[in-house]
Parts: C-alpha cells; sequence; structure tokens
C-alpha cells in the first residue's frame, strides 16, 4: 500500500507477492479492495512527484505495477476507471465553479497530473479491455485541465497534459485534437493571452 514510498526492489518484491496471492486466490471482492487500496495510496502519495530522480522512478514503478495489476480482472478494471476518472472529472468541475488561486493549485499539482497519467497507461496499454470506452471521457478530462486557466505560469503544466493527450492518440489510434491546445498561446487572434491580464 505504501510501495511509492518504497526503494524499487522492495516495490517489485511487494508486487510479485501481491500478484501471486490475486492470481492464486482468484477472488472479485479481495481484487477490487487491493486496487483500490493501490490507487488510494498512489494518489495520496503522488503529491511529491516533483521530487528528485529517485521519487519519480518509485512513482513510475507504482504506476506500472497498478497498470498491470488492473489489466487481470478487465471487468473490475473498467469499474474502477469509470469511478476514478469520473471522481477526477467531479472535482475539476467543483474547483472550475469555485475558481480561485488557491483553488486552481489542486487541479495543477503532481498529485492531480499523476492520478490522469496512471489513467492514460491504463487506458492504452490494456489488452482487449472495456477500459477503451473510458477513452473520451478521459481526453474530455485532461481538455477540461488544459482550459481551466490560460495563466501562462501554468502552460508547463499544459505541455505535460498536452504530452498525456499525445499519448493516447498514438497508442489508441483514436483522434485527439491537441494541436490547439499547445499552439493557443501563440495564436496572434489570442494575443490578449499574453498582454491582457490573465485569470486565476
Amino acid at each position: 500500500a505504501m510501495s511509492s514510498r518504497l526503494d524499487q526492489s522492495a516495490i517489485l518484491l511487494a508486487f510479485k507477492a501481491l500478484r501471486s496471492l490475486i492470481h492464486w486466490h482468484s477472488d472479485n471482492t479481495l481484487f477490487e479492495s487491493v486496487m483500490k487500496k493501490f490507487y488510494n495510496e498512489f494518489a495520496r502519495e503522488s503529491k511529491i512527484g516533483g521530487g528528485g530522480l529517485q521519487v519519480q522512478n518509485r512513482l513510475r514503478i507504482s504506476q506500472n505495477c497498478f497498470v498491470d495489476l488492473l489489466d487481470w480482472n478487465k471487468t473490475i478494471g473498467y469499474q474502477l476507471g469509470f469511478q476514478y476518472i469520473r471522481q477526477l472529472c467531479l472535482h475539476l468541475r467543483s474547483i472550475r465553479n469555485t475558481l480561485s488561486t488557491d483553488s486552481i493549485k489542486n487541479i495543477y499539482s503532481w498529485q492531480f497530473y499523476n492520478c490522469m497519467k496512471v489513467w492514460v497507461l491504463a487506458l492504452t496499454t490494456a489488452t482487449a479491455s472495456d477500459l477503451v470506452l473510458l477513452v473520451h471521457p478521459l481526453v474530455q478530462l485532461i481538455v477540461g485541465t488544459i482550459r481551466l486557466s490560460n495563466n501562462l505560469k501554468y502552460f508547463p503544466f499544459h505541455l505535460k497534459a498536452f504530452e498525456l493527450l499525445t499519448m493516447i492518440n498514438r497508442k489508441t489510434g483514436q483522434f485527439v485534437p491537441a494541436a490547439q491546445y499547445l499552439l493557443y498561446p501563440f495564436d496572434a487572434s489570442n494575443a490578449n493571452y499574453f498582454n491582457s491580464k490573465p485569470k486565476p
């Protein structure tokens, strides 16, 4: 449950033991409980995702382990994907309705980015899974995140979100109109993007 805090060897050892337990027990209730705990713990620990190389590496391994386990039970994997992507969308909508400098930091954060990324990885690597049906709401979530603020100080975050969109396009073959969200600041018709006082 605390895999994102451990070193690489400990994470992989715990993952192998957990995967063996799930495969041996073959219980849907256990699998769902484990995956919820895994995801919630990952989301909690991913707040420090902007740390050094070791932190990034631990989070990346944890993401890969989660995605690998999720593909074991495709039905529950879809249900969890639907639940948590919807949860992220509702959180984004709540922040958008009460837009402020402080609240927007809850979206433009390593935690929110890593949570989006783990579902992008899940959707783009799943084999013959209904998870691909969640591509559209996930794309809408990422696009909504980019459009939340036009403040240039958030443009580096926009670039990382754009990278997630291109990953979806590349891995699924589905058309994602992503270029407009990268080129928008450089459009002459949107000169006020640079000149006007930005929104929070």
